[in-house]
């Protein structure tokens, strides 16, 4: 393993120790500094936020990143964080990277998390956050015909999860979904994460626990809104770019999902990052070169879709 992960392996154990006994606000907290220091943050030609009513009456906080252009595609990304960590700000890097290299308008979504608002909550919000970039697209200058979604890890799963309720309601079309090292399901392989080279960022209890705090219950991780792996109709969703890392056990579910898209004709492509841990295009460290690679294959696939 590339020695810049296993330093920053050994980082995030020593934040696990700091945040052991604190609150779970506290934890978010501690989560979004560690992983939002040290990164630069690329010049976007404009940034704004804005806040839209949720299906509950909630407010949905969004951030709109806006390279040069006119009538732009739109891409809605949702964070990663195991449905429970995460915001608007931990994905603000990120997120001006999409943008300005995918050439489109990236619209950030802080739905809400668990285990205040279990499943589905949070998907539901991400939907809406759809939908009202698709009714509202010639107000920020974006293309309604030329819509996309995308997520890292828990937010990935919340991306295809969108995919496939846009398919089920069809009250608009995505063009294609972005899933970068996705969570596919709530069957969890103990083995893969027992023999992983990374035993502190994504293991099997961390997992366990995700999933325990975002289902209200046990049997919701049956549904395919939860569950994308076990859905048994995957016909006529949007083309999808499914990204995965070598040392990262979600790799397994990442690409048996791709395959059952293509069991289904669905147009997908699906990449292995050699040496790459889970989350390495957003981590905090540098001179990564399969991030490099991953970033030139994340542009052609923007281009080719959008």
């Amino acid at each position: 393993m590339n020695s810049i992960y296993v330093e920053f392996l050994k980082a995030f154990s020593l934040l696990l120790v700091q945040t052991q006994g604190m609150s779970l606000p506290e934890c978010r907290a501690a989560s979004t500094h560690f992983f939002t220091q040290n990164v630069v943050k690329e010049p976007v030609y404009q940034i704004n936020d804005t806040t839209i009513l949720g299906g509950d009456g909630n407010s949905i906080p969004l951030r709109v990143f806006t390279p040069e252009g006119h009538h732009l595609p739109i891409l809605l990304f949702f964070h990663g964080g195991g449905w429970v960590f995460g915001s608007i700000e931990g994905s603000d890097s990120f997120c001006r990277q999409i943008a300005n290299r995918g050439n489109c308008i990236v619209i950030a979504v802080d739905y809400r998390l668990a285990p205040e608002n279990q499943f589905p909550k949070g998907l539901e919000d991400c939907y809406a956050a759809v939908k009202w970039a698709y009714e509202n697209a010639e107000a920020f200058d974006g293309d309604s015909s030329r819509i996309a979604v995308g997520g890292e890890s828990a937010g990935a799963n919340l991306a295809a999860a969108v995919a496939l309720i846009s398919r089920d309601r069809a009250e608009f079309k995505l063009n294609f979904q972005l899933l970068l090292y996705p969570v596919t399901t709530n069957e969890i392989n103990e083995k893969p994460y027992k023999e992983s080279l990374d035993q502190s960022f994504i293991t099997f209890d961390a997992m366990l626990m995700f999933w325990n705090l975002y289902l209200a219950h046990p049997e919701d991780g049956d549904n395919p809104y939860a569950s994308p792996l076990k859905a048994k109709n995957l016909e006529k969703l949007p083309p999808a770019f499914i990204i995965t890392a070598e040392h990262d056990p979600l790799h397994i579910e990442g690409e048996a999902y791709a395959r059952r898209l293509k069991e289904f004709n669905v147009v997908v492509k699906s990449k292995r990052y050699l040496g790459a841990i889970h989350n390495f295009l957003s981590l905090p460290v540098q001179n990564l070169p399969e991030r490099q690679e991953a970033w030139q294959d994340i542009q052609e696939e923007l281009a080719s879709f959008l």
